[in-house]
Formats: structure tokens, sequence, C-alpha cells
């Protein structure tokens, strides 16, 4: 019980540090990643020893019950339960129950083996039961569910068996939740069981085979599962169409994170698939890997750090790999190799080796944002593909080539080292971009005056970008304001300086990280002087002279002044006789 106890509050440890992390929760707005309901080892020194208990049939587990004294008739709303029991068993089972359509809830209790036996749990043609809050271990099977559609297992921790913790066999519609299974060669295995649901476990170290394998089991739904340290895969999924695996963590398995053959329809999305590949003779060991899988949809995951890529696809046709963020893969983000059709389309690709790799026939390569990787988008003998509107920049050796390929069309990408004028050479001399446009760009205007104190002032900068993060802007260097951007001109305002001579620097980002700037200068004048106007005074004329009244005036004018002139001479002459 010491081993059983360990393993189990590492696991909770673990658990609540992937939880309070906030990193899964900033990737997924909204999901929430819980531990299993109850990891606790089960073990107490209430429980009974009981010997291995075998159920034959109805009319045996009614007799049993009767005389064991179990609660329950049997039935959907009083079903039999068997809890409480420690069964240390020195045979082939410790509990085993066959051919029954009685309703059961076997729950509380300890399945261990002497000399490891066959079964800890054997379940047969035992349709309607329920397992949970039990330990398992050491067993060569440690529950085993044949023939038992819709059984369902809850809160169960299985460790330490040969074979498989957990087998469900021709069961459909059966349903693992909240189990912690371990350190088993394969630690859970569903096969010829469609419908299947696997929801919030821990599935780690197993020993020589895969965490989950999922074989000939279509409809199967796995779903928040914490997903690591396997021997091989995380998952294994082959022959099993329609399939559903949502917001899992998958990570440090020894060779993919997800591996799928010959399995049709299938979505993955909301993952995290990181750390695969970590043993050193596995060199192609991928995120998710692929083989004659027709029909994927593999939408928002975030897929990092493998050995070999993180998304490997071969021989498989008219997939669709979407809105994925891919990075830190030792070769390539994304692999399509000699495939049919696959549409690739809205992921972000970067610090990989290649960016995107294809070596298909009539690929849709679309809209991807393509940075920081050695090479960005890579064709090696493909045909008739299309790539498009993606945005392609910052890459170390290439941005793009295409060698040994034929009527591939690049059309409209944006490139981070375009010159700006002409085609786009790709790198096969006769591959051309005709019609591309540069990632990031801003220009300066020319150099801006007004006169100190008037509004309505603007700089404006000429600027483009596919992907906009924001823009800066400083005056002498120093930052004014910075605001998100839409990716189009940048018109600065520029009322309220003072006199003075300034440099308009922005700066305009890229959602990658990368940025470029253009300077304008800007000069603000002192307000210009006038000389002041002195008022003048008039007296309107409120009415007009009768006509003819300014000749009259003139003329009496006239008169008056002759009249003064005599009288002033006439004056003179009599002061001289006198």
């Amino acid at each position: 019980m010491k081993r059983a106890s360990l393993v189990s509050l590492g696991m909770l440890i673990i658990s609540t540090l992937y939880v309070t992390s906030g990193f899964q929760l900033a990737i997924f707005p909204g999901f929430e990643y819980t531990t299993p309901y109850n990891l606790k080892d089960v073990f107490a020194e209430s429980y009974i020893g009981h010997d291995p208990i075998n159920i034959r049939n109805d009319t045996d587990f009614k007799s049993q019950a009767d005389s064991e004294g179990w609660e329950g008739n049997g039935t959907l709303s009083f079903p039999y339960v068997i809890e409480s029991y420690t069964i240390i068993s020195g045979v082939e089972y410790s509990i085993q129950i066959t051919d029954v359509s009685s309703y059961f809830v076997i729950r509380n209790c300890i399945f261990t083996n002497s000399f490891r036996g066959s079964y800890g749990v054997r379940l047969e043609n035992a349709t309607y039961g329920h397992l949970f809050d039990c330990e398992v271990s050491k067993q060569v099977y440690g529950v085993y569910v044949y023939e038992s559609p819709g059984l369902a297992i809850d809160n169960v921790t299985v460790w330490d068996c040969n074979d498989t913790g957990l087998y469900i066999t021709y069961s459909a519609g059966c349903s693992i939740t909240a189990c912690n299974v371990t350190d088993s060669d394969i630690n859970i295995a569903i096969d010829n069981s469609p419908s299947c649901e696997v929801i919030n476990n821990v599935i780690y170290g197993s020993l020589n085979g895969p965490g989950l394998g999922v074989t000939y089991s279509g409809l199967t739904i796995v779903s928040q599962n914490q997903i690591y340290d396997n021997s091989e895969n995380g998952v294994w999924l082959t022959n099993s169409d329609n399939c559903i695996l949502t917001n899992n963590m998958i990570y440090n398995n020894t060779i993919h994170g997800l591996y799928s053959e010959t399995s049709d329809f299938v979505e993955v999305n909301a993952n995290e698939i990181w750390g695969n590949g970590w043993y050193p003779t596995e060199s192609l060991s991928n995120g998710i890997h692929t083989e004659s899988c027709d029909y994927w949809t593999i939408l928002g995951n975030q897929i990092w750090n493998n050995t070999e890529s993180g998304v490997f696809l071969m021989s498989s046709e008219y997939g669709n790999i979407v809105s994925n963020v891919v990075f830190d893969n030792n070769f390539t983000g994304i692999f399509s190799d000699h495939s049919l059709s696959q549409f690739i389309s809205d992921n972000i690709a970067y610090r990989n080796e290649i960016g995107i790799y294809s070596t298909d026939m009539n690929a849709r390569i679309i809209d991807n944002i393509v940075f920081d990787n050695v090479f960005g988008i890579g064709m090696l003998g493909s045909s008739t593909c299309w790539v498009h509107s993606n945005d392609i920049g910052w890459n170390f050796d290439d941005n793009a080539y295409d060698v040994g390929g034929f009527d591939n069309n690049w059309y409209m990408n944006w490139y981070s080292d375009f010159s700006g004028q002409g085609n786009y050479t790709i790198t096969q001399p006769d591959v051309f971009d005709m019609y591309p446009s540069k990632s990031l760009e801003i220009n300066s205007s020319t150099p801006q005056e007004y006169n100190y104190g008037t509004s309505g002032n603007r700089i404006f900068f000429p600027a483009q970008a596919l992907n906009p993060k924001e823009y800066e802007v400083y005056v002498n260097d120093n930052l004014l304001y910075h605001k998100t951007w839409d990716g189009t001109d940048i018109e600065i305002d520029v009322d309220g300086f003072d006199v003075g001579n300034y440099e308009i620097t922005v700066a305009v980002y890229h959602v990658s990280g990368h940025s470029t700037n253009a300077t304008s200068a800007l000069y603000v004048l002192a307000p210009t002087t006038t000389a002041p106007t002195i008022p003048t005074t008039t007296s309107p004329i409120t009415q007009p002279p009768p006509d003819g009244i300014n000749l009259i005036i003139v003329v009496i004018g006239g008169g008056a002044i002759a009249v003064v002139i005599i009288i002033v001479v006439l004056m003179r002459r009599r002061l001289s006789q006198d």
C-alpha cells in the first residue's frame, strides 16, 4: 500500500501544479483542467478481508447477495452493492461476474494478488455494472471487461499489471472517468468497443505499450486526460473512425504523442501536445503522427518541442489542419508527406527547422503565419499545390523554397524580405510569386510644419502589415504612447506642441514580435506679429440731400468767402484814412 499511496500523492501534486499554473488557461480560455474526483489511496483499516468472489448468473447473484447481506435487489433503482472489501487473491481473479442482467455496484474495494493472478476484476456479459472508488494492482489484467456494453468505471486506481491496466473489449458505450492508471504494460486498451468515453483520467508510465490504445473502436471520445511518460505512444489509434480527442494534455511519451493508422474522420482539437519522442533510438517521433488516415480535422492545438515534427501526415487525404500553434519542434512544425488534398490554413509555425513542409499533390496552404524557422514554407516534389495569402517572414535561411515540383501556384503571399518591386523569386529559379507583398512596412512622410496654437495638424505614415500587433509613437526618442494597430496607414495628431523642431518616430510591430520604424520631421513655428490698426469714426448720413442741393451749397459757400474778403479790405482802408 505504500507504493500506491506515493503514486496517488504524486499524481495529486502534479495535477495541482498544472491546474494552478494558469498556462493551459491562457491557451484555451474558459477551459479548466481538473484532477480526477479523488486520487486517494482507498485502503482503510475498516475494509473487510474477503475471499475471491465469483458470480456466475443472476440466480447466483441473488443467492450470494442474500448470504452476504449485500444491499440492493438488482434493479436499476436499487442495485446490488458490493463494497468495502480487501481481496488479496491467490487464484485467477479477485472478483468475477459473468452472465448477469442485474444492476450492480462495486465500490470502495481493494483487489490485489499475491502471485499475479489473471484478473483483478473480470466482468463478462455484465452490462449494468458500475465500478468506482476502487484500487486494483499486481494482476495480469487489472480490470477486464468483455461483452458488457455500457459499463461505467469511475475513480479507480490501477497499477502494476503485467498486461493491461483497464481492458475493454467487445463492450460498446463504456465509460472510463477520473481514473489513475499507471505502471502496466499498456495502461488502458479499448478494443472492438465503439462509442466509449475516456474522460478526465491520469494515464502515465506504461511499461511496454501505449498509455491509451484504441483499436476497431469508432466514435470513441478521449477528453480532458493527462497522458504522459508512457513507454511508446501516448495514444495509439488504429482502425477507429469518427473518434474525437479534445482538451487533453499529451506529453513526454517515448515515441509519438498521438499515433494513428487507417482511422478516418477523426477530430483532434484543443489539445496540448509536447515533449514526445525522448527515447534516443526513435528518430521519427512526432506530436501527432498519421498514416493512411483520411478526412481528419486537427484544429486549435498547441504542439511543441517534439523530437521530429509537431504534425506529421503520411499518405493521408483530405485533412483539415487549421488554427494550430506549432513551435520548437526539431524538424517541422507541420509535415504533409505524399498526401493528397490537405487543407493547411491559419496555423502559426515558428522556431522549427521548417515551418510547413509538403511533398503532396493538390495541397492548399493558405493564411498561415510562418516565422523564425530555419526555412519558412518548403516544398519538395509537390505538384498542383496552392500556396497563397501566407505571412512568411524572418526565417533564417529561406522564407520559401520549391524544389522538384511542377504546377505549384505561389500567389499573393507576404514576405518579410520582399523588395516592394516586381515578383518574389522562390528558391527554384522558375518559381515566382506574381503578386507578393511585404510582411511589415512603414515609410516616412515629408517634413511637416505648422504655426503654434493652430489645430488640426497631422503627420501621415504610409504603413501595412497582414498580421499587425501594435504601434508606438516617439517624440525625440521618448515614448509618447502606443496603440493596437489594424495594419493600415497611421495618422498622428501633433497638435499642442511648443515652438521647436521635433523628430516623430513610429515603430510598427508584427504579431511575431518583429518591428520596423520610420521617422519624420516636425517644425512648430512661432506665431506671426501684425501692426495694430487705428479705428476711425465717421458720421453717417442718414438722409441723402435733395437733388441739386450740393451745387447750391458750393455756390453759397463761394459767395460768403467773397463777402468776407471785401469786408476785410474796406476795414483796412478806413483805418488807413483815420
